[in-house]
């Protein structure tokens, strides 16, 4: 048996997001009387809000910190070397 459903949805096309290109709201029946355009603009200051998913947001840290290390590590590994060569070390 099939049973119909009738829900509003706002979709929104312009995210004005790298990272979402289409966003889907599912109005609740309550606030569908509601005028279209208001929906809209909430829904657009919703998807605005959004940022990168989360779990993307944590590579990000990771891969700075990653950096950070690297490069810190590279650079004591330089001074060690030339301090090795021109005779700092004894």
């Amino acid at each position: 048996m099939i049973k119909g459903v009738n829900k509003q949805i706002i979709e929104v096309h312009d995210t004005q997001s790298q990272y979402y290109e289409k966003a889907y709201f599912v109005v609740r029946p309550e606030f569908s009387a509601l005028q279209r355009d208001f929906l809209e603009k909430e829904a657009r200051r919703i998807v605005k809000q959004a940022g990168a998913p989360s779990r993307f947001q944590k590579v990000i840290v990771k891969e700075k910190i990653f950096a950070a290390i690297g490069l810190a590590s590279f650079v004591v590994s330089a001074v060690l070397v030339y301090a090795s060569v021109s005779g700092w070390l004894g």
